[in-house]
């Protein structure tokens, strides 16, 4: 299951249940390239995603009475690695921002920073027999890219997903609606991010010797 009861004491009396929101694993996306070839050069990917967490409410009293909380940092961070591992032929992912002597003595292109700077993950449920629950999430964030000290690429991008199921007798479905619509929004930014950095001249023509097909 998805899902994970973390304490359920009512099962029909709808109290005092929380739920875990899980990450799917889903598969990253595949950015457009407007070029033939991935971006060349060794780059060094520093990833901040502390944001992606959240502890949604629902309004509805249907669902309200539970407790919902969601860390998807791990997983923006293991697809941000490899979507970026599709666009440019030599990634390294390092847990800090780097000085300039790091940077150089790795020999490193040159620095790509992402960084989640809002997360809001909403939730509506409708109905009281068999209630349905819609999702919808949207992921904001930071893509900056450097070399020498200077900015190659540096934009704000927005990531939206949705997702739809039956809320269930108590309320799982709408954990796991949140969560397909987390996963989309996550796909959607870093496949966002992705394609400023492949698609980038001034990225792909900072690369010494190399020509852009």
């Amino acid at each position: 299951m998805l899902i994970r009861f973390a304490i359920c004491i009512a099962l029909l009396g709808l109290a005092g249940c929380s739920y875990q929101i899980d990450p799917q694993s889903p598969q990253p996306p595949a950015p457009f390239m407007a070029y033939a070839d991935r971006v060349p050069g060794k780059w060094l990917l520093v990833i901040d995603a502390g944001a992606v967490t959240a502890r949604p409410a629902i309004a509805e009293p249907r669902c309200d009475r539970f407790d919902y909380s969601m860390d998807f940092s791990k997983t923006f961070a293991q697809m941000a690695a490899s979507t970026f591992e599709k666009v440019a032929d030599d990634i390294r992912v390092a847990d800090h921002p780097p000085a300039r002597a790091e940077v150089s003595s790795g020999g490193y292109t040159g620095v790509i920073v992402l960084r989640v700077t809002e997360f809001h993950p909403r939730m509506k449920v409708e109905g009281v027999l068999d209630p349905t629950a819609d999702a919808d999430a949207e992921i904001a964030g930071t893509i900056v890219v450097t070399k020498d000290g200077k900015h190659l690429a540096d934009a704000n991008e927005t990531g939206k997903g949705a997702g739809t199921h039956d809320a269930g007798v108590i309320c799982g479905g709408a954990a796991d609606a949140m969560s397909d619509a987390s996963n989309l929004a996550l796909q959607d930014l870093i496949r966002k991010f992705a394609e400023r950095f492949a698609n980038s001249h001034d990225v792909r023509y900072s690369v010494p010797g190399f020509t852009p097909q």
